[in-house]
């Protein structure tokens, strides 16, 4: 167990935590500026973990890369997760809507003054803003929804079931990724 650390350990551990954050972040698809937050999230980490530290099982250096390669572990499960529930790359404010040129993924964002009619215009007016940038045969789908089966929908577009329903999964993840 360390009680305090030297420099040439912080040495170490910084050079360990580089590393890992380099390595880490490009398998789990992370963006350059987004490593710097791996980098400092493994370190925190890796200080909580500190006091479990035994210098007779092994070196500083390996205990910290075991740790980094959990913590990176878990994170990535929780990246994955959060990957299938919105899309392949996690959605910043910041970033271009997609198929809006102009607007920005917050842009999109309904802001409501508390009256829900409002909140249904809005949501009514970002509806037909995103309809409008989805390719012909999705706008089809959404439209024959409301009224048809999904067998009649399939027979009067001629597309296979596994087709539609790949359609269906598009449809939900591109109004997922709008706010919708």
């Amino acid at each position: 167990m360390l009680s305090t650390i030297h420099l040439s350990d912080l040495q170490v551990l910084l050079r360990e935590a580089d590393v890992a954050s380099r390595r880490y972040g490009s398998r789990l698809g992370i963006s350059s500026q987004d490593r710097d937050d791996l980098r400092q999230d493994l370190l925190a980490n890796l200080f909580a973990r500190l006091p479990a530290f035994d210098p007779t099982r092994g070196s500083l250096g390996a205990f910290a890369a075991t740790i980094f390669a959990h913590r990176a572990h878990r994170l990535g499960q929780v990246l994955a997760r959060q990957r299938r529930l919105f899309g392949r790359i996690p959605l910043s404010l910041d970033d271009p809507a997609p198929g809006m040129p102009g607007l920005t993924c917050g842009d999109l964002i309904a802001e409501g003054n508390g009256d829900p009619a409002t909140g249904t215009t809005e949501l009514r007016v970002d509806l037909e803003r995103v309809l409008a940038a989805m390719p012909a045969q999705a706008r089809d789908i959404i439209d024959r929804l409301a009224n048809h089966s999904s067998r009649q929908i399939r027979s009067d577009i001629q597309i296979s079931h596994g087709g539609f329903y790949r359609q269906l999964s598009r449809i939900r993840r591109d109004l997922r990724m709008r706010g919708l």
